[in-house]
């Protein structure tokens, strides 16, 4: 009995560890705010200036996360026609994990709003080595052109990497009023919800926006209006997390 419980005590160390790493104690039955790092934010932000509008750069970034690209490299180029990146967290809750919500942004856009929105992909990433999460499956889109052209959305849903009515948002990062009602209108025929969420001033307030839009989708904690904004001025954080925990229903 003492050696099969030291040994179920040695199987969960590595788990235990990375819990006390990601300084995280929440109950199966909640789900706690993660912590974005101001420095990787930055990072990620610097890198984007240095390669604006660079495809290649933001799915080596990706990559380099952890996420796992659309079967191969080349599939948004080659069955889209979109010079585009990509990179998807699976689901970990069986009834939702073959749901999907993209978390999209413009690789036109400034940035800080890319580079919060990789951010945001390094956290998830990270987090789901160690948790039930995230809920459904989250696939990171970075799309040609400037926020808020529909034309490269409209364009990935032709050839999706996924079934239609199994998507069950757009999370679009960065997306004022008008480019909300634009792609709104092109997603509304495909049966698509859209989540927008304003920009934010800085790669670090992207991506604590994101993740605030984010959560209640990815989660399952409610179905989103059809175009549901986020205003980026009513998010109030502390320096290091979200903070709170939101409660996982049934």
């Amino acid at each position: 009995m003492l050696r099969r419980s030291a040994l179920v005590l040695l199987a969960l160390a590595p788990l235990a560890a990375g819990c006390a790493r990601l300084g995280a104690k929440a109950p199966r039955e909640t789900v706690e705010a993660p912590a974005f790092s101001a420095r990787e934010a930055a990072r990620s932000a610097a890198g984007v200036a240095a390669r604006p509008g660079d495809a290649a750069f933001v799915g080596a970034r990706l990559r380099a996360l952890r996420l796992q690209p659309l079967a191969g490299r080349d599939f948004l180029t080659q069955r889209a026609g979109l010079p585009a990146a990509a990179g998807y967290v699976s689901g970990k809750y069986p009834l939702r994990s073959s749901e999907l919500v993209v978390v999209a942004v413009a690789l036109g856009d400034a940035p800080e709003t890319v580079g919060g929105v990789l951010e945001l992909a390094r956290v998830t990433a990270r987090v789901s080595q160690f948790f039930v999460a995230p809920e459904r499956t989250l696939l990171f889109l970075a799309l040609p052109g400037a926020p808020g052209d529909p034309a490269p959305l409209r364009a990935f849903f032709t050839v999706p990497a996924w079934p239609l009515d199994s998507t069950a948002a757009v999370v679009y990062v960065g997306l004022g009023a008008d480019g909300a009602a634009r792609v709104g209108e092109a997603l509304r025929p495909l049966g698509v919800r859209l989540v927008a969420v304003p920009p934010a001033p800085g790669a670090l307030a992207t991506a604590r926006a994101a993740y605030a839009a984010l959560l209640p989708v990815s989660y399952g904690l409610g179905a989103p209006s059809d175009t549901l904004s986020t205003p980026a001025d009513s998010l109030r954080a502390p320096a290091d997390s979200l903070g709170g925990r939101v409660r996982r229903p049934g």
